[in-house]
């Protein structure tokens, strides 16, 4: 019996020494020392042993999820509310033709600088077409940067390519410096409804009083052959409308007003209306060309 608890015991102890000692001593390193192996061990930019992080080139972690991201939900073209609808944006004058013209006041004894209407009316509708095409339209810009088209060959754009609407951008100008309002114009009898939803939204999501909806002889919506409205911001002659017309923060507040009556317009059931046939003639043929090149040389009319 003795000699078989001896070699019992030396089992047990060449036990010990072979397997428990050496994992005794690998648990207690420190938390340096073991970082320190974890850091060898650790390439940039890929995941970590046992970790669902990224580490960078100064050993930072970045989350990094170990499955795919959900991709984020695409509004489906067809839900948008104008899917199908194609919308003319026309920003009136451009070029050698500056539309009204003001000088903001100055230090005393300089001039200040002088604010053209083209810069504004450019600056509305480029804001407008973007938000139309958020919507789902299919917008053509009769200008998008500082150049002269004839009135004739803004209206032939829309003529050409039958457009749902005709939108043409300005704002006005008075010998009462102290006169203002919102007005839009409209000639052919399709052209009433939406004329008055876009003043409406205007009136509404400016702070700004409304003067009226009217039928004008205007050529660029007399020459339309499709609902055609002109639409006038404010006037540039108060000098406290001019201060807010050039800023960016209320172009766009303008556009997104004619967004919203473009939409309540094609929301609504307006009276059809066969619009009269205007004779095409030489020259708006002409001028058509001339517009889509973006090249005129014909003077802007008074």
């Amino acid at each position: 019996m003795n000699k078989q608890k001896a070699r019992l015991l030396l089992l047990l102890i060449a036990f010990f020494t072979l397997i428990i000692a050496p994992l005794m001593v690998h648990s207690g390193r420190t938390d340096a020392s073991a970082e320190k192996t974890q850091a060898a061990d650790r390439k940039d930019g890929i995941f970590t042993r046992g970790t669902d992080q990224v580490i960078d080139s100064r050993g930072k972690h970045l989350n990094q999820a170990k499955t795919a991201p959900k991709a984020v939900p695409q509004v489906a073209i067809d839900s948008l509310p104008l899917t199908g609808k194609t919308i003319v944006v026309d920003a009136g004058h451009g070029g050698h033709d500056p539309g009204a013209r003001r000088r903001l006041a100055g230090p005393k004894g300089k001039r200040g600088a002088l604010i053209m209407e083209k810069n504004i009316n450019l600056a509305i509708a480029l804001s407008l077409a973007e938000k139309l095409r958020a919507q789902g339209a299919t917008v053509v810009l009769t200008r998008s940067t500082d150049v002269f088209i004839p009135l004739e060959g803004r209206a032939a754009i829309s003529n050409g390519i039958k457009a749902d609407l005709f939108l043409s951008v300005h704002n006005n100008a008075h010998s009462n410096t102290k006169y203002d309002g919102i007005e839009t114009y409209y000639h052919n009898a399709d052209s009433k409804c939406p004329a008055d939803y876009i003043y409406n939204a205007l009136v509404k999501g400016l702070p700004e009083q409304g003067n009226w909806v009217q039928k004008r002889r205007f050529k660029v919506v007399l020459l339309a052959q499709v609902p055609a409205v002109l639409a006038e911001i404010g006037y540039m002659t108060k000098a406290s409308k001019l201060r807010l017309l050039r800023t960016a923060a209320y172009q766009e507040k303008a556009a997104t007003a004619i967004t919203q009556g473009v939409l309540d317009y094609f929301a609504a059931t307006c009276p059809k209306v066969t619009p009269p046939s205007v004779a095409a003639d030489s020259a708006l043929l002409a001028s058509s060309a001339a517009a889509v090149r973006g090249i005129a040389n014909s003077e802007p009319a008074k």
